[in-house]
């Protein structure tokens, strides 16, 4: 094992880029289909993180990926353009607001998404859309 050292340039928290595709956009080998790619997500960065933990388990080390995001305000037009990928399994791809490149899922591990709408209590909360999407990979994310 190397050592690991500490960095001294910045180390920014967050996302900036948050796409995902289902896999049904993707050939075999896992490279899109003739006429599919990316569908992005546009979020107030302070409101998208990515998080991965290692898990053990009798059979060994797993990963378990969940990456989320707000969008203010519910609007029927985010639940019409989720509709159709609600029964779908993702694979996802987001850069950090330090540069770094993830691809998160495979076509045989992919990740499952989930959402919320919030209205809160009072008048002082904020209206929103959350999302996630997460699932368990036996390797972590690959750095592109």
């Amino acid at each position: 094992m190397v050592d690991l050292e500490t960095i001294s340039n910045d180390n920014l928290g967050g996302l900036k880029l948050l796409q995902f595709a289902p896999i049904w956009f993707f050939s075999a080998d896992q490279v899109f289909n003739a006429g599919y790619s990316w569908l992005t997500i546009y979020c107030p960065s302070e409101t998208m993180q990515y998080n991965e933990t290692t898990q053990l388990d009798d059979n060994g080390n797993y990963q378990t990926i969940t990456i989320t995001g707000e969008l203010p305000a519910i609007r029927p037009a985010i639940h019409a353009a989720l509709a159709p990928y609600r029964q779908s399994r993702f694979i996802v791809q987001c850069e950090d607001m330090n540069g770094n490149l993830r691809l998160a899922g495979t076509l045989a591990q992919p990740l499952a998404l989930s959402d919320t709408s919030d209205t809160g209590k009072g008048t002082s909360d904020a209206n929103t859309y959350t999302f996630s999407f997460a699932g368990n990979t036996t390797n972590p994310a690959l750095f592109l």
